[in-house]
């Protein structure tokens, strides 16, 4: 019988991380930090679900092939603008 198989090692570095007074501020005025990135994405999300909102609750009767025409029209065009 063969013994069983070694647990997996790991090893946890750490790097050194200067005192906040020490690290560079965030400079609202440069493009592309991950703050700029997450705002961006996040305001993306909620315009989108704000949209998809507004297309359920459109006025027209929901079980009609030219509503659900019109809808899926209407989602697809969000699809490409995004």
């Amino acid at each position: 019988a063969m013994p069983p198989p070694a647990p997996p090692t790991t090893t946890v570095t750490t790097a050194s991380v200067p005192p906040p007074e020490e690290r560079e501020q965030d400079d609202p005025s440069s493009p592309g930090t991950v703050k700029d990135s997450y705002q961006f994405v996040l305001s993306n999300f909620i315009e989108m679900n704000k949209l998809w909102v507004r297309i359920q609750h459109m006025p027209g009767d929901s079980k009609t092939r030219e509503t659900k025409r019109k809808r899926e029209r209407e989602r697809n065009e969000l699809r490409m603008r995004g």
